[in-house]
């Protein structure tokens, strides 16, 4: 598969991640068992997530001969790949494993 096609199939992918993080953000918001302090940071970090993701997106669909051939796109690309599979790391490091975010992000990683 070329890498066009990959990246477009990871522009997808990343969509639908930054949709779950608006969703993500609404959930946290009307969460009760959180003080406001906590929320107030989840939310930060959470919008910064979904800046990340939505740049992503941006980049995989906009950008693709640029990612696949300057050494500023590889960048990025090696930048996407270590995001994702610290993230299925993650859910080895912290309580609450979770096979399907863990395959998500691996294959997300693999893809790029």
């Amino acid at each position: 598969m070329s890498g066009k096609i990959l990246l477009i199939i990871g522009g997808i992918l990343q969509v639908a991640f930054g949709v779950f993080h608006i969703i993500l953000g609404s959930i946290i918001h009307h969460s009760t068992g959180l003080d406001a302090e906590e929320k107030a940071l989840m939310q930060m970090l959470n919008i910064g997530g979904t800046l990340m993701v939505f740049f992503f997106s941006y980049v995989s669909f906009f950008h693709k001969k640029e990612l696949l051939t300057t050494r500023v796109g590889k960048s990025v690309l090696v930048f996407i790949i270590i995001i994702y599979f610290t993230r299925a790391l993650e859910e080895f490091i912290f309580p609450g494993f979770d096979s399907l975010i863990f395959s998500l992000c691996t294959f997300v990683g693999l893809l790029y």
